[in-house]
């Protein structure tokens, strides 16, 4: 494949799984009584960050649910909510390709992405909010993370006979990347959220 083809691919599947994350976020959202809502944009998100790309995933899901939380009326989440589905990209990729010669144990990695979702979620609720928000709120966050990384395992299960033609192996080394700065941005907003409290 050329780098022109590759470049065209790889474009065009972040603007239609943006897409798809998007509609899934926004349209198929069952609301939660304590006014949040579940979708099913992690199972989208850590399989997309696996099966396509880790870099793929962090844009469109970052982008997407991003965009879903401003026209849904949960503007105040969008910075937690692009450092949460971020790291659950980023991480789930990561991890996975650890331990991608671990014939069963690589599959924890989508656990894992999940769990970060969760946990920076936790912390936003906790600024926001208050302790016992948090801990009620996680509660439904746990059941989408962890719901959505069983789906993900499915779908990657269903594609694993269908290989894209562009992976490489550079995906580990720009992904790092993009790590250590989210986690940098992350840290300055977390930082500017509670001077403002």
């Amino acid at each position: 494949m050329t780098k022109t083809k590759e470049i065209i691919l790889r474009i065009s599947l972040t603007g239609l799984l943006m897409g798809l994350i998007y509609l899934t976020t926004q349209f198929l959202a069952i609301p939660y009584p304590n006014g949040g809502y579940f979708n099913l944009s992690d199972a989208l998100i850590i399989f997309t960050a696996i099966y396509v790309g880790p870099l793929e995933a962090l844009i469109a899901g970052t982008i997407a649910c991003a965009l879903a939380d401003l026209i849904g009326g949960y503007g105040v989440f969008v910075g937690f909510t692009i450092v949460a589905k971020g790291l659950e990209a980023l991480l789930s990729f990561f991890i996975y390709h650890l331990l991608r010669k671990r014939k069963h144990l690589k599959y924890f990695s989508l656990f894992i992405g999940a769990t970060a979702m969760i946990g920076t979620y936790f912390a936003s609720y906790c600024i926001l909010f208050s302790i016992n928000y948090a801990y009620t709120s996680t509660l439904f966050d746990l059941i989408q993370g962890y719901s959505g990384a069983l789906i993900a395992f499915s779908l990657l299960k269903a594609f694993r006979n269908i290989p894209l033609p562009y992976k490489k192996k550079s995906e580990w080394t720009n992904s790092f990347a993009f790590l250590v700065y989210l986690i940098y941005f992350w840290s300055i907003f977390v930082k500017c959220q509670i001077s403002l409290l």
